[in-house]
């Protein structure tokens, strides 16, 4: 498994329909991809896309992470040897003297134990009722600070948690 194999796959991407128009995620927007293999022999991936302004506001951001990690988790797991994913949405920031940067604005990580329970479908169903949820079971996950302080619901997220921490 290697940077041009995970590029491949998430060349074609599941598109749930209940997640259509969330996810944010396309072969063009991909930044990067890194692989790195285990010491037991599996491989973690790291799939970084850049989201632009493909957003309303900051909760639609996070929405739109979500919907497009889950997809990519869907798909990267269909392979065996694939043992933990992280994704990471990037956007823009602006600091208080006007700098514009490019910064990770959420990053979701799920493992294979987490990710051999979930049934896709009614995750994504699960999704469009609550989009808390794959927050809520993923191994690990971050919202920037600067996101996060605008959620219109943030319900009982925190900047970073899951269940691995």
């Amino acid at each position: 498994m290697n940077e041009e194999t995970v590029r491949q796959a998430l060349k074609q991407l599941p598109r749930p329909d209940e997640l259509d128009g969330l996810v944010a995620i396309t072969a063009r927007n991909i930044t990067e991809v890194s692989v790195n293999e285990l010491p037991d022999g599996g491989y973690n991936v790291n799939v970084y896309f850049n989201m632009g302004n493909d957003y309303w506001d900051e909760t639609d951001f996070v929405k739109r992470s979500a919907a497009s990690a889950e997809v990519v988790f869907q798909r990267l797991f269909e392979n065996p040897a694939v043992a933990r994913v992280t994704v990471w949405s990037e956007t823009q920031f602006k600091d208080p003297y006007g700098k514009t940067s490019t910064d990770t604005g959420t990053r979701l990580s799920m493992d294979r134990d987490t990710a051999s329970k979930v049934d896709w479908n009614g995750l994504a169903t699960l999704e469009l009722e609550d989009w808390h949820h794959i927050y809520d079971i993923a191994t690990q996950y971050y919202i920037h600070p600067a996101i996060y302080k605008n959620l219109s619901d943030p319900g009982d997220l925190s900047v970073s948690g899951g269940t691995g921490q």
